[in-house]
């Protein structure tokens, strides 16, 4: 018989890797005429490393 598959309850779900960017910051890039320009100034991938190192640790 085929094998009933139930919701895996809350605490086995994983949470999300890393926090979205702030609406702030989606507005600036998305207004860029540069967008890698904005990104830089606003340092995200360092931002993002430093999430993805405090997620793990």
């Amino acid at each position: 018989p085929p094998v009933a598959t139930a919701p895996l309850p809350p605490a086995t779900a994983a949470p999300p890797g890393q926090l979205p960017p702030s609406d702030k910051v989606i507005d600036q890039l998305n207004n860029a005429l540069d967008f890698m320009d904005v990104a830089h100034r606003l340092r995200l991938r360092e931002q993002f490393s430093r999430q993805k190192v405090h997620a793990t640790a």
